[in-house]
C-alpha cells in the first residue's frame, strides 16, 4: 500500500500532465486582471482595452493547448 505522500505526489504529476502550460495561463490571466484593475482605477479606457486583449490571448492559448492535448479516455466523464 503506497504511503499518503506518494499518492499525493502521483496525483500532482498526473494533474501536471492533464493541464499543459497551466502556469503560463495563470500568469496571463493575472496580468490581464491587474491591467484591468489599474486601468479602471486610473480611468484609462485604453488600458482596460489592453487588459481585455491580454485576457483574450489567454483564452486563445487555453483553447489551443486543449486542442493539441485531447483528454485521455480515463479523463472522460461517465455517461449514466
Amino acid at each position: 500500500m503506497p504511503r499518503w505522500g506518494e499518492a499525493v505526489s502521483r496525483a500532482i504529476e498526473e494533474a501536471a500532465v492533464s493541464a499543459p502550460h497551466l502556469e503560463w495561463r495563470i500568469r496571463i490571466f493575472g496580468a490581464g486582471a491587474i491591467l484591468g484593475l489599474v486601468g479602471m482605477w486610473a480611468g484609462a479606457p485604453w488600458l482596460v482595452n489592453v487588459a481585455i486583449g491580454v485576457l483574450g490571448i489567454g483564452v486563445v492559448f487555453r483553447l489551443l493547448s486543449r486542442r493539441s492535448h485531447p483528454p485521455a479516455e480515463d479523463d472522460e466523464a461517465p455517461t449514466a
